[in-house]
């Protein structure tokens, strides 16, 4: 079983960038995106246009698990102020 994990800061990201932030080395069967941060949402997409998640600090939904068979991740989190760090986890 292959493990891949990455911390990406999405502090004043408001848009999902053209490149993916996040670009894992092998086909993932799961995804975790865990958001380390305690006051700022985040935004999460597996194809850089739609959002697919939504992270909120403070309740279950600050780390949600996907079962996608992706190799790319983007985050944004449209009101940061502060660094807005978000673990992404995959298991292949």
């Amino acid at each position: 079983m292959s493990v891949f994990s990455q911390v990406v800061n999405a502090h004043s990201i408001t848009t999902f960038p053209a490149d993916p932030q996040v670009v894992i080395p092998f086909q993932a069967k799961s995804i975790a995106v865990v958001l380390e941060d305690d006051t700022d949402d985040v935004f999460v997409s597996f194809d850089g246009t739609n959002d697919h998640g939504h992270l909120v600090p403070g309740t279950p939904a600050a780390g949600i698990i996907y079962e996608q068979n992706v190799t790319k991740v983007w985050v944004r989190a449209p009101a940061g102020t502060d660094p807005v760090n978000v673990q992404i986890i995959a298991e292949g």
